[in-house]
């Protein structure tokens, strides 16, 4: 019981970790040598903790950038950026966000091998802030835990598969297969 306490708030509990373990699965999966399986989680760590620790670079830039803009010229106004967001969102929501984001992949899996929409999306940034925006909203509505993981997976995995499908029908447009 106390391994899997450990497990859940000390492991898992940490996105890089939690987002490292599925590229590491991703990876055994795809039957990568050990190196392979190594370097690639050790990468997908790093990037993630590198990505959180720009994106609070960002966030603490704009911040003073905006007080002196509002200084300047009397103005109130806000920097639309999402990484910025899901940087400061993922410090309260950072479990809650790799979890919907690795279930989402296997319910777009899942989907796209039993049903005919053969979608798989692979845009793995616009996965993580369409999870960490779906834990965001989920959370505001009162939802927390096992349901906001549960629902939050289930809206972006099937999210995933009609964002690929109807992304796909433009391109056949565009290029002329279609």
């Amino acid at each position: 019981m106390d391994f899997f306490r450990f497990l859940m708030d000390d492991v898992f509990a940490e996105p890089a970790i939690l987002v490292g373990l599925i590229a590491l699965i991703g990876l055994i999966v795809q039957k990568a040598s050990l190196t392979t399986c190594i370097q690639g989680t050790v990468k997908t760590i790093m990037g993630f903790v590198i990505l959180g620790a720009g994106a609070s670079l960002v966030v603490s830039s704009l911040s003073d950038f905006s007080a002196i803009f509002q200084q300047a010229f009397g103005i109130q106004g806000v920097v639309p950026n999402n990484e910025a967001t899901t940087a400061v969102a993922q410090k309260i929501f950072g479990k809650e966000m790799a979890m919907i984001m690795f279930f989402a992949m296997l319910i777009n899996i899942f989907i796209a091998r039993l049903t005919p929409w053969k979608f798989i999306f692979l845009t793995g940034h616009h996965t993580l802030f369409m999870s960490m925006m779906v834990a965001v909203i989920l959370a505001s509505s009162g939802m927390k835990g096992l349901t906001l993981i549960t629902v939050g997976a289930i809206v972006v995995g099937i999210s995933m598969v009609f964002f690929s499908r109807d992304c796909t029908s433009l391109y056949e447009k565009g290029d002329g297969r279609k």
